[in-house]
C-alpha cells in the first residue's frame, strides 16, 4: 500500500498530511486530487477528519481543499471515488446535512460544491463511481434516488447535466448498472431486468448537454428535462411527425403536429433518456435528446 506523506501550513500549526491511496485519485491540469486526513505536529490528533486534498508536486502547493464535513469524522465515505470529466472533478461524499452524495470541484474553496442531491430523503444515494466511466463529456454511473433504486445516471459536471438515463429496473429494486465500458463508441454494462436477470446492456452515448434547446431548421423543444408535457414551437407553420424512442431503440410514442405552437403530453413513461424525431413534410429531420423526469 502506497502512501502519501507531505507538509503544509494550514492555520497556526505545521500539518503532516497523509493519505492512503488505495482509493483512486484523479488529476486535471496537472493537479492531484486525493482523499487525506491531517495530523496535528502537537496534538497527533486529526483537526478535519478526511477530506478532499489537492498537489501541484509541491509542498506550498499541498493542501486541503475543503472541509466539507466539519468535524473529525471528515468527508470520506467507504465507497469514495474521484473521476474527471469536463475540467472538473466529480466526487461522493458526505456533508453532515444531505448524507452521502454527488459533489463536484474546480479545485477552490467556492468551486467545491453539491452538484445535485440525488436521494434528498436517505442519508445514503448509493453512488457508485468505482466502475464509472467517460464517454463523450459525461460521466456515467450507478445512483438510488429513493424511487427507481440503482440505476444508470450520467453527469457532465452540471446540475441540469445530472439526471437519471434510464429506469431498467421499475421499482425500488433497480437494475444495479455496473462493469461500465467504451465499445465503437458507445456504452456497455451489466445490469439486472425482472424478465432476464443480470445481462449486458448497451447504451447509445450523448454527446452534448441535455438542456432547453433551439434546434437547426428554427425549432424548439423545452422544457428539457420534462415532466411529461413538452412544447414544441415551429418557424413555420407545416405538417411534422414526432417520433420518440427510447434508450434501446424503441419507439414509445408518434404524433402528427400541425401548428407552430404546439403543448404535447407525453404518455406515462419510465424516467430516463429519450430521443426525438422531427420530421417536417420536406423530408428535413431533426434529433435532439430528452430527459423525461416525472
Amino acid at each position: 500500500m502506497s502512501k502519501f506523506f507531505g507538509k503544509t501550513w494550514w492555520g497556526e500549526q505545521w500539518l503532516n498530511s497523509l493519505s492512503n491511496i488505495d482509493y483512486e485519485i484523479s488529476t486535471i491540469n496537472n493537479v492531484l486530487y486525493f482523499s487525506a486526513y491531517d495530523i496535528g505536529a502537537n496534538t497527533g490528533n486529526t483537526l478535519y477528519g478526511e477530506e478532499l486534498w489537492k498537489s501541484d508536486g509541491t509542498s506550498t502547493g499541498t493542501y486541503m481543499v475543503k472541509d466539507i464535513y466539519p468535524g473529525q469524522s471528515g468527508s470520506k465515505h467507504n465507497d469514495y471515488q474521484l473521476k474527471a470529466v469536463n475540467s472538473t472533478i466529480v466526487f461522493s461524499a458526505k456533508d453532515g446535512i444531505n448524507g452521502v452524495e454527488l459533489w463536484k470541484t474546480d479545485g477552490t474553496e467556492t468551486g467545491t460544491t453539491l452538484l445535485k442531491n440525488i436521494n434528498p430523503d436517505v442519508i445514503n444515494a448509493q453512488i457508485g463511481l468505482s466502475s464509472s466511466i467517460v464517454l463523450n463529456g459525461y460521466l456515467y454511473f450507478s445512483a438510488n434516488n429513493g424511487t427507481t433504486g440503482g440505476e444508470l445516471w450520467k453527469t457532465d459536471g452540471t446540475e441540469v447535466g445530472t439526471a437519471l438515463v434510464a429506469d431498467l429496473y421499475p421499482g425500488a429494486d433497480g437494475s444495479s448498472p455496473f462493469d461500465f465500458t467504451v465499445f465503437n463508441g458507445n456504452l456497455f454494462f451489466r445490469a439486472e431486468s425482472e424478465s432476464e436477470g443480470v445481462e449486458l446492456w448497451s447504451c447509445v452515448a450523448v454527446t452534448s448537454s441535455i438542456s432547453d434547446v433551439e434546434l437547426s431548421n428554427n425549432i424548439s423543444v423545452y422544457p428539457n428535462p420534462s415532466n411529461g408535457i413538452l412544447t414544441i414551437e415551429l418557424a413555420e407553420l407545416q405538417e411534422t411527425e414526432l417520433t420518440l424512442y427510447n434508450i434501446l431503440g424503441e419507439l414509445v410514442f408518434h404524433k402528427t403536429i400541425h401548428e407552430k405552437h404546439n403543448t404535447i403530453n407525453l404518455p406515462d413513461l419510465r424516467n430516463g433518456l429519450y430521443t426525438i424525431h422531427l420530421k417536417n413534410d420536406k423530408g428535413t429531420t431533426t434529433t435532439t435528446k430528452l430527459i423525461f423526469n416525472k
